[in-house]
């Protein structure tokens, strides 16, 4: 498993090792915060691994049902101009 995915995710060993993460940074960012309702694990399929994201679940699936992109990292790719 690489230590990186596309250069910017953390990768997490499992979901539970996120999940985890998640609960702290939900903890620091107050009850109020509106990134704190977002906040989820994914799986990826290009490392194999377990990321942390604050997309809504929403916006997530929809990009999986896009066939143009077989990763959501291949989205931010294309969205952002990344290399």
């Amino acid at each position: 498993m690489k230590a990186r995915c596309s250069g910017k995710k953390k990768i997490f060993k499992d979901q539970s090792e996120a999940e985890k993460v998640i609960s702290k940074m939900k903890e620091s960012l107050g009850k109020n915060n509106k990134k704190r309702k977002s906040l989820s694990s994914y799986f990826c399929s290009v490392c194999k691994g377990w990321h942390v994201t604050s997309m809504k679940k929403e916006t997530y699936t929809k990009i999986q049902r896009d066939e143009k992109f077989e990763t959501i990292s291949e989205y931010w790719k294309s969205k952002k101009g990344w290399d």
